[in-house]
């Protein structure tokens, strides 16, 4: 393409053009960075970012955090018997429960394969059990594309100045002796 035909205001509208292209195509980059394909949850790269924001604020202003783990029981399973389409269809609906059941100031994320983190500000322990109750009951009245029951089970841990990996350890930790329990 010839500039030459072209008046400096013509040039000015096509580079002002130009750049809110590369600017739209920045927001889009950014925007995959951050967002699980699957799910279009969070994922876990932001979710630490995340906790390590909130673990801040909530010492600066010593108030509450808690972090909630949920894990599909029996996840490979699923996934070995119904194939990926049929587990993406379970994790988008789980997905859109979690999302519908907290507040718009909770964050709500795709923390592994199976696996949502749900990290919830200004919330004790004792409530943060109440929203995973609540999700719980969604669960149940949820209709999956199998045959069997969809179950989750979660670990639960506030904040108490420990560091972000070992606050995710110890919500990690829980999830897992609640899902020993599931498999007993």
């Amino acid at each position: 393409m010839t500039y030459s035909n072209f008046t400096t205001e013509e040039l000015v509208k096509l580079l002002e053009e130009r750049d809110e292209e590369i600017q739209k195509l920045r927001n889009k980059v950014d925007e995959i960075a951050i967002i699980d394909e699957t799910t279009s949850l969070y994922n876990k790269s932001f979710l630490y970012k995340a906790l390590g924001y909130e673990m801040s604020r909530a010492q600066r202003s010593q108030g509450y955090l808690s972090v909630l783990l949920f894990g599909i029981n029996n996840f490979n399973a699923i996934k070995e018997r119904y194939g990926e389409e049929i587990t993406n269809i379970i994790l988008v609906q789980i997905a859109r429960l979690l999302k519908i059941s907290v507040r718009d100031i909770d964050i709500v994320g795709r923390y592994g394969d199976g696996e949502y983190m749900l990290i919830l500000p200004d919330m004790n322990p004792n409530n943060g059990n109440v929203v995973a109750e609540r999700i719980q009951r969604l669960m149940d009245k949820e209709i999956f594309p199998v045959e069997s029951r969809v179950t989750l089970a979660y670990g639960i841990k506030s904040f108490e100045g420990e560091s972000v990996n070992k606050l995710i350890n110890l919500a990690e930790t829980s999830l897992n002796l609640e899902r020993k329990d599931f498999n007993r």
